[in-house]
């Protein structure tokens, strides 16, 4: 009997559709809403970064200091990084952070634990 579920991933793509559309959505209004080419032109690009490990994330601090570095949370900010992870082993993952990116996860285990 296994106890754990995970989530499918089908689930966490629509999810994250979801978002992307209503994201979408309000920047097309606000773009529209403003005056000028130009505001509409300064678009927020978002980029995904997926990695691919084996269990924990080698030189994880450097990957999350480059994150800080490059998600300014400021709304003249043109990029915004989200980051996903996909483990051969996820059960050896240590990292909270890592394994809340996870892209399998337990149902129901959004811990709350620090970065």
């Amino acid at each position: 009997n296994n106890s754990r579920r995970e989530v499918p991933l089908a689930d966490l793509v629509a999810k994250a559709a979801e978002k992307h559309r209503a994201s979408v959505d309000n920047n097309h209004e606000t773009a529209s809403a403003e005056n000028g080419v130009e505001n509409a032109t300064k678009r927020r690009r978002h980029i995904a970064v997926l990695f691919l490990t084996i269990a924990d994330l080698p030189h994880e601090h450097i990957w999350k200091e480059w994150l800080k570095s490059n998600n300014d949370e400021s709304e003249d900010a043109m990029m915004m990084v989200s980051v996903l992870c996909h483990a051969k082993h996820p059960e050896r993952i240590r990292s909270p952070w890592l394994r809340r990116r996870h892209l399998l996860r337990k149902r129901g285990n959004d811990d709350d634990e620090g970065d």
